[in-house]
């Protein structure tokens, strides 16, 4: 079986970007790996994220998942102390960054695996006038220890245990 990485590697050099590259957009998707060993790609349930959050936990309980990958389009700011903290409040007051000065527009991969833990990843997405949007390359979030968020600690947990 690959790895994590190689898992998000591979959906993104197989699907996301000649898909990106055809269409300039790629629409949220879960990719899964079954109990069974199968592979599914789900698109993400069209309804508010803390619903869509419930039916995708709910799925990947019922197929007993080992593996996922959440890929969608999404803003972020990279920043440190002042910035971060000023990021924080535009999603707080506005519940998203797309007015927030210096964020990016990415397509992100939030990753989990039953045995290897979490990754993340991105690809900015470029835009230029009377151009085709492209992607950047993609850059893997390595070591960080640390991720929160309706759609982080998918997979299914025995009773008690918890998610970073």
């Amino acid at each position: 079986m690959t790895t994590l990485r190689e898992f998000v590697e591979d959906i993104d050099r197989g699907v996301v970007a000649p898909m990106f590259a055809r269409r300039g957009a790629f629409p949220a998707t879960w990719f899964v790996i079954e109990r069974s060993g199968d592979q599914a790609i789900v698109p993400a349930p069209n309804t508010d994220k803390d619903t869509a959050s419930a039916i995708m936990r709910a799925l990947l309980e019922i197929v007993g998942a080992t593996r996922c990958v959440f890929v969608d389009e999404a803003w972020t700011v990279i920043a440190k102390d002042e910035e971060a903290s000023a990021a924080i409040r535009a999603i707080t007051r506005d519940g998203s960054l797309e007015n927030f000065p210096g964020r990016d527009e990415i397509v992100m991969y939030s990753a989990e695996d039953a045995r290897e833990g979490g990754m993340t990843a991105r690809r900015k997405i470029i835009r230029e006038p009377g151009k085709k949007p492209r992607l950047g390359p993609l850059v893997i979030d390595d070591g960080w220890t640390r991720s929160e968020g309706r759609f982080v600690g998918m997979l299914p947990r025995p009773p008690g245990a918890r998610s970073q």
